[in-house]
């Protein structure tokens, strides 16, 4: 488990996000870019991607509803055949134990909703330097991410935004054929809700694999 420099609220570090925004992972890049994401083959395949590992949750629950394991975490799987919303952007991350993580998700079907996205912290299976081109799936309406209590209205110098933490689990690297996954969540203080995933293929060197929290700000909420 990742250790953070950072508490929520408290003076946080923002220079991974800044990095991101200085290269391009800017709220008008994303909205951009993530309008034509509908219709990219590869980005598609990526989504599927992401989606896969919580089709797989999804089979086992309906297979074995009368598990305790399942009973337990019902309120973390939405049901089967709930609706999703389509997410794409990037990912750029920069680790050697020390990892720092930068850019950004845009929500086509409620454009302009999207946010930035960074963070830093320390995790023996970070090990990798890299950027993707990502896409995916919330299960949970992104709309309502920034209207929960956790995410408050900042006024920063790339305009007013909700900010807030987030939860993250990371795979993947520039090893093999190069997928990359990153899955996000809420706290596990306000209950670790599952948010959704992306997958790209990752550009760079190493492999990482690790959990830890970022900060998000949000913008078209």
């Amino acid at each position: 488990m990742s250790e953070t420099s950072n508490v929520t609220g408290q003076n946080l570090d923002f220079s991974a996000l800044v990095s991101a925004a200085e290269k391009g992972a800017s709220f008008s890049a994303l909205t951009a870019a993530a309008a034509n994401a509908a219709n990219d083959p590869k980005l598609l395949s990526a989504a599927a991607a992401a989606n896969a590992p919580l089709e797989r949750i999804r089979a086992y629950v309906k297979a074995n509803p009368d598990n305790p394991l399942v009973k337990a975490n019902q309120h973390l799987v939405p049901s089967i055949g709930a609706e999703t919303w389509f997410a794409t952007g990037n990912i750029s991350l920069s680790s050697a134990y020390w990892w720092a993580l930068g850019g950004g998700l845009a929500f086509p079907g409620q454009a302009p909703l999207a946010f930035l996205m960074g963070g830093n912290g320390k995790d023996w299976g970070a090990w990798a330097t890299f950027t993707s081109v990502v896409a995916g799936s919330f299960v949970v309406d992104p709309k309502t991410i920034p209207a929960l209590p956790e995410f408050k209205l900042v006024n920063t110098p790339i305009g007013w935004v909700k900010e807030g933490p987030c939860q993250i689990t990371l795979s993947g690297g520039a090893v093999g054929d190069g997928a990359v996954n990153m899955q996000f969540a809420r706290m596990q203080e306000h209950g670790g809700t599952y948010w959704g995933s992306v997958s790209g293929i990752a550009v760079g060197a190493g492999y990482a694999g690790f959990s830890g929290w970022i900060t998000l700000q949000w913008q078209g909420f």
